[in-house]
């Protein structure tokens, strides 16, 4: 009978255990030891976390696709939400207020609302769902004030939009807040925005200066931002000069006007009530 070989003998017995991630080896000495596989273990633990994150990314999917009713997502964006969620939330926040127009279109003015409301939270910059959702908070005979938050949360990205801007001073105007309409132009003046809006804001912080009988600081916006150029601001000066009792001043400015601008109309209607009041009835 052939001997085994020496070597072949003293080769230690081994096994594998803990699902293969281990060895279980017999020394010569008789003793057992356990060997990690360090390189299988590293590669199962990259794949649960490769498998982890495609089930994360696919529940995010779903929640967002089927449970928020985010259509417009693709399996692809779902998978950068983890490392950009402030971008993808911009955009899921604009497309809401795109669905909220269709919904308006479509005369379903209930989800319109929700949309906007929902809008509005996930992109604060979108200016045109902040004013659909004012209109809508004022046709809904809410608080002016409701009206009024939703267009004042979008100041800081109004900068330049003198469309947004008048809308949200409107409505200041209307309902007496003429500090915050200080408050605010002055804070954007500062910011030094383009002229178009430099007008705009300047003529409305004089405005609210005079309903307040500011009248030296009315007539310093004035004079600062060279207004009496403008219709709106000449009309103004006037008004000024009437109510500290320049009459003739305010007379003069409005009748020096005429031909100056497109039209005349806004002139002679409120040159009509100061010559009444002056009981000049023959001009």
């Amino acid at each position: 009978m052939p001997k085994k070989s020496r070597a072949s003998s003293s080769k230690p017995k081994r096994n594998t255990v803990l699902l293969g991630l281990a060895l279980r080896q017999r020394a010569p000495s008789g003793k057992w030891r356990i060997r990690f596989l360090w390189g299988r273990i590293f590669g199962l633990f990259a794949a649960l976390i490769v498998l982890g994150y495609l089930l994360g990314i696919t529940a995010l999917y779903i929640y967002f696709k089927e449970r928020r009713n985010y259509s417009d997502l693709s399996f692809k964006q779902a998978f950068t939400i983890p490392f950009d969620y402030d971008s993808f939330k911009v955009k899921r926040g604009d497309y809401e207020v795109e669905q909220a127009i269709k919904f308006m279109e479509e005369g379903d003015f209930r989800q319109a609302y929700l949309f906007l409301i929902a809008g509005v939270a996930h992109s604060p910059g979108n200016l045109k769902g902040r004013m659909l959702l004012a209109e809508f908070n004022l046709m809904a005979n809410k608080s002016p004030e409701s009206a009024i938050e939703a267009l004042r949360g979008g100041i800081p990205y109004a900068q330049n939009n003198v469309e947004y801007l008048k809308r949200y001073i409107q409505l200041l105007l209307k309902y007496q807040l003429d500090f915050e309409v200080m408050e605010v132009t002055e804070k954007l003046l500062a910011n030094n925005p383009d002229e178009d809006t430099q007008t705009f804001l300047a003529l409305a912080a004089a405005t609210a200066h005079f309903y307040r009988g500011n009248f030296d600081e009315a007539e310093d916006y004035i004079r600062t931002y060279n207004l009496d150029d403008q219709l709106e601001g000449t009309l103004l000066s006037a008004r000024v000069s009437w109510e500290r009792g320049q009459r003739q001043a305010a007379i003069s400015k409005l009748e020096f006007s005429i031909g100056k601008f497109i039209s005349d109309e806004p002139i002679y209607a409120q040159l009509s009530p100061f010559y009444r009041s002056q009981e000049d009835y023959e001009k």
